[in-house]
């Protein structure tokens, strides 16, 4: 575990304020939800993304449609990767800040193959791409990616509409 060098007093509400330089590396901001958990003395805070606990079925459903469609999927939650069909990008690799202003500035984007655009630090999209961005309750929770080597065809589209659906349904019986 690393250390910060970071003290913080509680306060009489038991309130703690995280550090900005750590609340910007680990982009959390305000509304953002985190799991607490203890393990002996330490006090744990991570991200919680329902998205991610999704990642198991994610993963099967997402074998199954690249089986019959050949176009590759891939999920993410606010920073980094859920599931995927591609082997360049790999599960809870982290999602470029670039890519994410781009999907969230607008809910859907279609980028042509010629596009230079960077989803992950490994991937630079060679391919036709579609990003569908996931919102719940106003607020961003992730994106359905879509690529395919020619064009985004009409059933790209119906799969990133029912993979959004699907995913939605998810967060809502969740909360």
């Amino acid at each position: 575990m690393k250390e910060t060098g970071v003290i913080r007093r509680i306060d009489e509400l038991g309130r703690i304020v995280i550090p900005k330089e750590i609340r910007k590396r680990l982009r959390v901001g305000s509304g953002d939800l985190l799991d607490i958990y203890t393990n002996n003395d330490q006090v744990i805070l991570t991200k919680y993304s329902p998205i991610s606990e999704m990642t198991n079925s994610l993963v099967k459903l997402l074998q199954a449609i690249k089986e019959e469609t050949k176009s590759d999927i891939i999920i993410t939650d606010k920073t980094k990767v859920i599931a995927s069909t591609t082997d360049i990008v790999k599960i809870e690799e982290e999602i470029l800040e670039g890519f994410i202003k781009l999907v969230v500035d607008k809910d859907e984007v279609e980028l042509l193959k010629t596009t230079n655009v960077n989803i992950t630090k490994n991937y630079q999209n060679k391919t036709c791409l579609l990003a569908k961005k996931i919102v719940s309750n106003g607020d961003f929770m992730g994106t359905i990616i879509v690529l395919n080597d020619n064009i985004i065809t009409k059933t790209d589209r119906e799969l990133s509409n029912m993979l959004k659906r699907y995913v939605l349904l998810h967060i809502i019986e969740e909360s």
